[in-house]
C-alpha cells in the first residue's frame, strides 16, 4: 500500500506581495501604486491581457489572473477621449482583480494611478517585452499553483527514470537509493517527497526547509550521511519527473506476484496514473540490480517494445501451429 501525507489540491494562492518579491530583480518589477494591496491573492496561472474589458465586453472576464496592459491596450487607452478613458479603467479596475502590471516602460496613466490607490489594487511597472514578462510570470504562478502532495518515500534518477519508492517505515528505501547512487545514478529526495503536477506529469523534489539540509540521508545502524559531499554533485538532482513507483514490501507466501509482467499495475497520483511495480523482499535479493531493470524495462515500454507481450506473443503463435500438426495427424487415418 502506498504511503501518503496530506494533500493540497485546488486551494492554493499566492499574494501579490510574494509575486513581486520573488519577480523583483527578474523582470524589474516597480510598484507605483495600491501600496495597501499586496494581501490580494492570485489563484491562477494564466496571465490576461484585458483588451475586450477595455472595449466593454465585460462577460467571461478572468478577474482571477493577473492583468497585462501591454503595447496595444495603453496605445488604444491614449487615443481615447479622457472620459472614455476613465471609463474604459472603470470597467477595469470594478473588478476584484489581483493587480495591475504595465509593460514595455509605459507611464501609467494619473487616473489609473489614483484609482488603484483609491481601490488598493496593486499596479506595477515593467520596461520589458509584454510576451516575455508573461510567459515568465505564466512559468512562476504554475510552479507556485500546481497541485501538489507530499509523500513519505525517495526518489531516485535511474538511468533517467524518475523512480519513486515507497513502502514501510525501515523498508529500506534510503538503503537502496545509497546503494543506486553508489552504483552512478542520482538521489533527488529521501524520506520525504514533495509531488507537483505540471499539465500531465509529476515533479519531485525534496522539502528541507534550508539549502543545508538537502541531500542529506538517514542510513540506520550508521547515521546521517551527506550525499553531496560523499559522492559529488553529480550523484544529486534538485527535482526530477515521477515515472515509476517501486513499492518495497515485505515478502509474503499468500501474495501472488506477478511472474510474466504482463499484469500492469497502476497507482495514481494528484490525477496522474503511474505504473507500480511491487518488490518483495527477501534476505540476499540485490533490490538496486532490480531497480535498474525497472528502469530499462520501462525505457524499452516507452520505445514500444514490451517483453513480456512480445513473448507472449510468439507463444502464442507457436502454440498454434503445433495445434495444426496436431489436427493434421489426427486426420491421417492410413
Amino acid at each position: 500500500m502506498i504511503e501518503s501525507g496530506n494533500t493540497m489540491e485546488g486551494s492554493k494562492s499566492v499574494k501579490i506581495k510574494e509575486v513581486f518579491e520573488d519577480n523583483q530583480e527578474l523582470i524589474d518589477l516597480k510598484m507605483v501604486a495600491g501600496f495597501n494591496g499586496l494581501d490580494r491573492e492570485v489563484r491562477s496561472s494564466y496571465i490576461n491581457r484585458p483588451a475586450f474589458v477595455l472595449i466593454g465586453y465585460t462577460e467571461h472576464f478572468p478577474a482571477y489572473s493577473l492583468q497585462v496592459l501591454g503595447n496595444r491596450e495603453m496605445n488604444f487607452l491614449k487615443k481615447l477621449k479622457k472620459k472614455e478613458r476613465e471609463e474604459a479603467i472603470d470597467r477595469l479596475l470594478s473588478f476584484s482583480i489581483p493587480c495591475v502590471i504595465i509593460t514595455r516602460g509605459y507611464t501609467p496613466f494619473d487616473y489609473l494611478k489614483k484609482e488603484c490607490n483609491r481601490l488598493d489594487i496593486p499596479l506595477f511597472t515593467a520596461p520589458g517585452n509584454t510576451h516575455d514578462i508573461q510567459k515568465t510570470l505564466h512559468f512562476y504562478l504554475e510552479d507556485k499553483l500546481a497541485p501538489e502532495k507530499v509523500i513519505h518515500g525517495t526518489l531516485v534518477d535511474v538511468y533517467g527514470i524518475g523512480l519513486l519508492f515507497t513502502g514501510m517505515s525501515g523498508i529500506g528505501k534510503s538503503e537502496t537509493a545509497l546503494d543506486l547512487v553508489a552504483r552512478g545514478h542520482r538521489l533527488v529526495a529521501d524520506d520525504v517527497v514533495r509531488l507537483k503536477r505540471r499539465g500531465n506529469i509529476l515533479i519531485g523534489e525534496g522539502v528541507e526547509p534550508s539549502e543545508i539540509f538537502k541531500h542529506h540521508m538517514e542510513i540506520r545502524g550508521i547515521g546521517i550521511v551527506n550525499i553531496g559531499l560523499l559522492y559529488g554533485i553529480r550523484a544529486l538532482r534538485l527535482h526530477k519527473r515521477v515515472e515509476v513507483v517501486v513499492n518495497l514490501r515485505e515478502w509474503n507466501a499468500e501474495v501472488d506476484y506477478t511472474r510474466t509482467g504482463l499484469e500492469t499495475s497502476m497507482t495514481s497520483m494528484l490525477g496522474i496514473d503511474l505504473p507500480l511495480v511491487e518488490i518483495p523482499l527477501v534476505p540476499g535479493k540485490n533490490i538496486a540490480t532490480l531497480c535498474e531493470l525497472v528502469a530499462m524495462n520501462h525505457i524499452l515500454k516507452e520505445m514500444g517494445i514490451d517483453t513480456a507481450k512480445i513473448l507472449n506473443s510468439e507463444l502464442i503463435k507457436h502454440m498454434k501451429k503445433q495445434a495444426k500438426k496436431i489436427t493434421r495427424l489426427e486426420e491421417d487415418r492410413e
